[in-house]
């Protein structure tokens, strides 16, 4: 940014010059963008001279886009320019209910359970596929992802609906 003796002076061969480096501008404090969504924290950080670096998602209980941490750390100081690399939230976890249609109540519970979902008995109905004693009906279905944590519905099988008894009469002279 500035040198001795000044440029354009004539100077004997093997005069020492001096020169005075720019250390570039001074360092600015980061703003804090955790808690902001990913859209108001890349504002906020152009807004102060800054740039969006790295955006990396992970599963938490925050809601979808929000910003859980930053590098480097919010009041901290860095120079212009400098990126801000992001850890967005990408929303709570899920896991995928387990089909359990036609297993014991037991071992249907016990993976239910297992999958940290709530094994809920809501009663039965019958069922021609599924034997008594087993899971005749399940809600949600099969496969679908939920939060951990979720009921998962369950309806016992009676077995075979009874066949419908068939009673037939005649007409009698009388009617």
């Amino acid at each position: 940014i500035s040198q001795d003796p000044p440029a354009g002076d004539r100077v004997e061969e093997g005069t020492e010059v001096t020169l005075v480096v720019s250390r570039g501008p001074p360092p600015e404090v980061v703003p804090n963008v955790v808690g902001q969504t990913e859209e108001d924290a890349g504002e906020i950080l152009v807004e102060a001279g800054f740039v969006v670096g790295t955006v990396t998602p992970r599963e938490s209980d925050e809601d979808e886009g929000i910003v859980l941490e930053q590098d480097p750390p919010g009041d901290s100081e860095a120079r212009p320019g400098t990126a801000v690399n992001l850890v967005v939230s990408s929303g709570p976890a899920t896991v995928a209910v387990p089909d359990v249609i036609c297993q014991e109540l037991g071992s249907a519970q016990e993976e239910i359970e297992g999958e940290g979902l709530d094994f809920v008995l809501t009663g039965s109905r019958f069922s021609d596929e599924c034997p008594p004693g087993t899971v005749a009906e399940q809600n949600p279905a099969p496969e679908t992802q939920v939060q951990p944590g979720s009921n998962v519905r369950i309806k016992e099988s009676s077995g075979p609906s009874p066949e419908p008894t068939i009673t037939i009469t005649t007409p009698t002279d009388e009617d």
